[in-house]
C-alpha cells in the first residue's frame, strides 16, 4: 500500500477518520475501488502500412599483412607473423578484396619483431655482376650492378630488405633469390623497384643473394620493422682492419722516404756554413784591419781573376782563383761553380753545383741548392723544401723524432713533445 499511485497499482482505498494518522491497510474504515479498469473488447483492425524496403546483408572484411601497403600475395587471413590488421566495413559481398587501399590498417604491436643487425656484408660483394632468372651470377660491366655473397638466413622468417636511391642505374631494381642449405637455387628471381621490401623466407631456404645498383647502401635485417641503415659488424671490422693496413703502409712509405733523403742537402748546408763563416771572417778582418775601404776593395780585386759584364751590362760575374764564381743578375746571386748556362730560346738558366739566392716566381725570397743540375732543396717563406735528401742518423718532423737505432737497420719514432 502506497500513498501515491504506482505503475502496478490496481485499487485505491478511501478512509474517513477523525485522527491525523493513516489507518492500517486492513482497517475496515477503507472503502476500496478499482483504480484501473478492465480491458475492453478488441477494436477493429487498422489499415495496413506501406511495404518497407528489402533488407540487405553487409560484411566486414578482415586481412593481415606485414606492412601498410601489402601486395595481394602478402595479405593473409591469419595474424601469425603479421604486422598490421586491415578492416573494411559495410561491404556488400563476402569475398574479401586483395587491394590494400580498400582497408583501414592498424599496427599489431604484439607482432613487432625488430632485428636491427645488417646481414648484408658489402666487402664480400661481386661488383659489375647480376643474378639471372636461374640465380646464376652474370658478369656485365654495363649494368652498374653488384651482387652479394650468400647470406645466411632462417627458413619461414620475416626479413626487411631496404636500399637507398641510385644515381647510376635507371631501373633501380632489387633482385633476390632464395637458396637451400647446399646453396642450390630454390625459387625464380624476384625483381622489385621499391626501396623497402618485406620478405618471407621459404620453408626450405637457408641462404639469400641480392642484386642491387652498385652505388646504393643495402640493408637486410631480420623481423618486420625497418631500422635506420648501419653497416654490418663484419664491414665495420673490415674497415678498421683496412684502415690500420693503410696507416702501416703510409708509415712504411715515410720510412722509405727518410731513408732515401740525399746527403746532398747536408753538403749544401755545409757550403752555406762555409760561405757564412768566410763572410764573418772577412768582416772581422775588416774590423781589425787598418786598411781603408779602397785598400779592402783592392785586396778583393787581387783575389779576383776577372770581373766581366754579361747580358749587356745587366749582370756581373766575379771569377775567383778557386774556380768558383759569384754572379749577380736578374736571376739573383749565384754562388758556385762557373758552369751555368742560359737557354738562348727560353732565357732559362741551368745550374750545376751551387746556391742561388734570389726572388721566387711569386715575389718572395728564395734560396735554392743545386747539385749535378738538380735542385735538391730550397727555402722560401721561412720553410725549407727538400726534393732529394737522406737523413743519415735522425730527423725531427713536427713533434716526432725519426732516429736510426745505432748498429741496426731499425727506425725509431719518438714523440719529442
Amino acid at each position: 500500500m502506497t500513498v501515491t499511485p504506482q505503475l502496478n497499482t490496481l485499487y485505491i482505498g478511501v478512509a474517513n477518520t477523525n485522527i491525523n494518522q493513516v489507518p492500517a491497510y486492513n482497517d475496515p474504515l477503507f472503502i476500496w475501488s478499482k483504480y484501473v479498469g478492465e480491458d475492453g473488447q478488441p477494436g477493429d483492425p487498422g489499415t495496413p502500412g506501406a511495404p518497407g524496403q528489402d533488407g540487405e546483408t553487409y560484411y566486414t572484411w578482415v586481412k593481415y599483412a606485414p606492412n601498410e601497403t601489402p601486395t595481394a600475395a602478402e595479405m593473409s587471413n591469419y595474424p601469425a607473423n603479421m604486422r598490421y590488421l586491415g578492416l573494411a566495413f559495410n561491404q556488400t559481398t563476402s569475398d574479401a578484396s586483395t587491394i590494400y587501399t580498400d582497408y583501414q590498417w592498424s599496427p599489431l604491436y604484439d607482432n613487432v619483431r625488430v632485428g636491427g643487425r645488417n646481414l648484408f656484408i658489402k666487402y664480400q660483394e661481386e661488383i659489375d655482376t647480376y643474378l639471372n632468372a636461374a640465380g646464376v651470377t652474370i658478369v656485365d660491366t654495363t649494368e652498374n650492378y653488384s651482387t652479394s655473397n650468400f647470406i645466411k638466413i632462417e627458413p619461414n622468417e620475416n626479413y626487411v630488405l631496404s636500399k637507398t636511391d641510385s644515381t647510376v642505374s635507371s631501373q633501380h631494381y632489387f633482385r633476390y633469390v632464395w637458396y637451400t642449405g647446399d646453396q642450390n637455387f630454390i625459387s625464380p628471381r624476384v625483381s622489385l623497384t621499391d626501396n623497402i621490401q618485406y620478405l618471407k623466407s621459404p620453408a626450405n631456404a637457408e641462404y639469400i643473394r641480392l642484386t642491387y645498383p652498385k652505388d646504393v647502401s643495402v640493408q637486410l635485417e631480420y623481423g618486420n620493422i625497418k631500422t635506420s641503415y648501419r653497416p654490418s659488424p663484419e664491414d665495420i671490422d673490415y674497415q678498421i682492419s683496412h684502415g690500420l693496413n693503410l696507416v702501416e703502409t703510409e708509415i712504411g712509405s715515410l720510412q722509405d722516404d727518410l731513408n732515401n733523403l740525399s746527403l746532398d742537402t747536408e753538403r749544401e748546408l755545409g757550403l752555406i756554413d762555409q760561405i757564412l763563416g768566410e763572410y764573418h771572417d772577412r768582416l772581422a778582418t775588416l774590423d781589425n784591419s787598418s786598411l781603408s775601404t779602397s785598400e779592402s776593395l783592392g785586396a778583393l780585386t787581387g783575389r779576383t781573376v776577372a770581373v766581366e759584364n754579361v747580358l749587356n751590362g745587366q749582370a756581373e760575374k766575379w771569377t775567383f782563383l778557386d774556380s768558383r764564381i759569384i754572379k749577380l743578375g736578374n736571376e739573383g746571386i749565384w754562388i758556385g761553380e762557373d758552369d751555368i748556362q742560359q737557354n738562348p730560346d727560353t732565357g732559362e738558366w741551368t745550374y750545376t753545383n751551387g746556391i742561388l739566392i734570389g726572388m721566387s716566381a711569386d715575389g718572395g725570397n728564395h734560396i735554392a741548392f743545386y747539385n749535378n743540375n738538380v735542385r735538391t732543396a730550397y727555402i722560401i717563406d721561412g720553410t725549407m723544401h727538400i726534393d732529394h735528401g737522406i737523413f743519415v742518423e735522425s730527423a725531427t718532423i713536427a713533434n716526432f723524432k725519426f732516429e736510426k737505432i745505432q748498429g741496426t737497420n731499425v727506425l725509431s719514432i719518438t714523440y719529442a713533445g
